[in-house]
């Protein structure tokens, strides 16, 4: 859905999804079924359901931890380690989640990965104050929140006070500044990993090619209306 937000170490969340994924397929018979989805009325929940033989209280009361060993065969014979769903539980612990599931003997079982739910921050670098402003406005209406700078100084400081999720840089600062701050963003451990979106006049297709030579994730026209403004920030915060 377009409002579920998840904000995690991509490597290991999907560790855990795979997981869960794994044991939904090794307790599952011919015919059963397998289901992710977003709960309703959750932003940053994933859950997996599945129709397979499911597990009695005292199995599900343990699952989770490291002191005792829960495996079984699956419905085809199938081993496990048993410290698959505690070392699962730890990560999404390290994450501020949690892992918990439902489940009824012979009825199939439901793993919820719970993440916290993060509202995404997006810096505007920008050194026109009545288009900083705009691109406020447009943002704020898709529940972002948003930092502002006007120039590279103003860009660093803010970087280093927050630990915004995207970067709307002007391309044509003045005196190649933009290109300057892109230069030094994506040379920096720190924010190399911030996506990056290049503002600039459509019909500026030197700089566009510039931007994404240094590093730019996409750039967007300033005469971009709204649906196109919000389907290319969509890319980097859901």
């Amino acid at each position: 859905p377009s409002n579920t937000r998840l904000y995690a170490d991509y490597s290991l969340f999907r560790e855990v999804l795979s997981n869960l994924a794994y044991n939904a397929i090794k307790f599952c018979r011919r015919g059963d079924t397998i289901t992710f989805y977003v709960p309703s009325g959750e932003r940053s929940t994933i859950a997996i359901k599945d129709t397979g033989a499911g597990m009695d209280e005292c199995t599900l009361s343990n699952i989770f931890r490291h002191d005792v060993k829960t495996t079984s065969l699956g419905t085809a014979g199938e081993k496990g380690t048993g410290i698959g769903l505690p070392f699962c539980s730890e990560i999404m612990k390290a994450h501020g989640g949690e892992l918990f599931a439902e489940s009824v003997k012979g009825g199939g079982s439901v793993f919820y990965a719970k993440l916290p739910y993060v509202k995404p921050t997006a810096l505007i670098v920008d050194d026109d104050a009545m288009f900083r402003r705009a691109l406020n406005e447009r943002l704020e209406k898709i529940d972002v929140n948003v930092i502002e700078a006007e120039n590279e100084e103003g860009a660093f400081e803010a970087l280093k006070k927050d630990s915004p999720h995207l970067i709307l840089l002007d391309a044509r600062l003045q005196n190649g500044e933009g290109f300057a701050i892109l230069k030094k963003l994506k040379a920096d451990k720190d924010y190399a990993n911030i996506p990056v979106i290049a503002v600039m006049s459509a019909d500026q297709t030197e700089t566009r090619e510039k931007a994404i030579g240094l590093g730019a994730d996409d750039f967007i026209s300033r005469q971009a209306n709204q649906e196109e403004f919000i389907a290319i920030v969509r890319k980097f915060v859901a």
